[in-house]
């Protein structure tokens, strides 16, 4: 390099000290996505969540049904879908691999929501505000 510019000299040597780690770091996770739908309709399911199981990390999908899970550490996970009104989903053996998109899609079926009969009894008022000065 030239001994006229030591400025140049210190700015790229800041510029490799500074970019090369980032860079190896950046490279170390892989992501899944996908679409989720309705397995009747077909049409895509906005706000279901989606976990992988043993970790903290998941996404809620957007109004198109789609989802993404970034910077997830290479390896197998189990991944679930659920949403109210729909049967979970768990699917197993999902490879994640470095630098790598994993496609991943779920069609959720609807389930029965079943609850308990409530039942309601009217009461008489205390004051009855017609007949009461």
């Amino acid at each position: 390099m030239n001994t006229k510019l030591p400025w140049l000299q210190y700015f790229l040597k800041m510029l490799v000290i500074v970019a090369l780690p980032s860079a190896l770091v950046f490279g170390q996770t892989g992501k899944i996505s996908g679409t989720i739908t309705d397995a009747e309709s077909g049409e895509p399911l906005p706000g279901v969540n989606v976990i992988l199981e043993g970790t903290e990390q998941g996404a809620a999908t957007g109004p198109n049904g789609q989802y993404s899970i970034l910077n997830v550490t290479p390896g197998t996970y189990s991944v679930s879908a659920s949403m109210i009104g729909y049967q979970a989903v768990t699917k197993t053996g999902v490879e994640v691999t470095i630098n790598h998109t994993t496609p991943l899609d779920f069609a959720l079926e609807t389930s029965v929501i079943e609850g308990e009969a409530v039942t309601v009894e009217a009461e008489r008022e205390i004051i009855k505000m017609d007949m009461s000065a």
